[in-house]
């Protein structure tokens, strides 16, 4: 005796597996963007206390060194697997950590106006009306 097909054995897509990606497109957004600012994929281009920043990182770095909140090592450590890949992509070569600060320039982070700091905010959060 034949047995018939039970309706969950059936060759179409359900309905619960594509609502399932969709469940999950905020998580997976999230993933990805937070892996293009670790590598420091550039995303803009933005004056800041370094010269022309390129990536959050490098906007948030300057302005770790130049307020001094947390000590060099750890904004070295937040910059140090971007500049690895950006090196590796590049050049070949892995940066040194001693040559890190000078790589994105941010040696003289501390020297820049604080004046102008408020001005690039605006780019930040822009102030509406």
């Amino acid at each position: 005796m034949a047995a018939s097909p039970s309706p969950s054995s059936s060759s179409a897509p359900s309905t619960s597996s594509s609502k399932g990606w969709l469940s999950n497109i905020s998580s997976i957004a999230s993933r990805i963007y937070f892996f293009l600012i670790m590598l420091q994929i550039p995303l803009f281009r933005i004056p800041c206390r370094s010269g022309m920043c390129t990536t959050p990182l490098h906007v948030t770095s300057s302005q770790l060194i130049a307020s001094e909140i947390f000590p060099i090592p750890v904004v070295k450590a937040l910059l140090y697997p971007g500049a690895v890949v950006n090196g590796v992509v590049t050049s070949m070569t892995v940066p040194s950590w001693d040559n890190l600060l000078s790589i994105y320039n941010l040696t003289s982070a501390k020297e820049s106006p604080a004046v102008a700091d408020l001005q690039r905010l605006e780019v930040f959060f822009p102030l509406h009306p």
